[in-house]
């Protein structure tokens, strides 16, 4: 079994649904990349801005929080990273970590979905950053900045796509298939 993925895709695409399911049901230890920036957030009134806006957040402070939970795994725990990395330099980042952590990344879960399913789904969430021109934004972001991520892992073989349109469990057996 791959013990050190990541979850890719748009926000709404379902990769927390997927990401909580590795964790109850495979023992997965979660990085949630945006959950740790909101926490952040709700002590730093700027970066609350600058997330609720739909921007992402600085990679340094990104990077020191992942770095943080990784810290606290042992080597042969099994690790799923939601929503990390999602710019170029931040992969970059990721490998170096890993490696000095005698870790790499085994692979990458890309869960795709259209901007009008999206936008559909985020609409139903009704969390605050989920307004219409923020949940655009970063589709936006996503498709400018973490879209090459993938590609730089696709080039290394590591990506398995998905179609995020599908039931929790259709998805969900897809990716068992993908990591065993």
């Amino acid at each position: 079994m791959k013990t050190t993925i990541a979850i890719m895709g748009p926000t709404g695409a379902g990769k927390d649904t997927q990401a909580r399911l590795l964790v109850e049901q495979y023992k997965y230890h979660l990085i949630d990349a945006g959950n740790l920036v909101r926490l952040q957030a709700e002590h730093n009134l700027e970066l609350a801005r600058h997330v609720d806006s739909g921007l992402l957040a600085d990679d340094d402070l990104v990077n020191d929080l992942v770095a943080a939970k990784i810290d606290e795994l042992l080597p042969h725990d099994r690790l799923i990273s939601d929503g990390f990395p999602r710019r170029l330099n931040q992969a970059k980042w990721l490998d170096e970590y890993l490696a000095e952590a005698g870790r790499q990344l085994d692979g990458v879960i890309y869960l795709k979905l259209d901007a009008a399913k999206i936008l559909d789904r985020l609409a139903k969430r009704g969390r605050d950053d989920d307004q219409a021109a923020a949940v655009r934004h970063r589709l936006e972001v996503f498709e400018s900045e973490t879209l090459p991520v993938i590609e730089f892992y696709a080039k290394r073989g590591l990506v398995r796509e998905i179609n995020g349109d599908q039931t929790v469990e259709q998805i969900q057996s897809q990716i068992m298939d993908f990591i065993r």
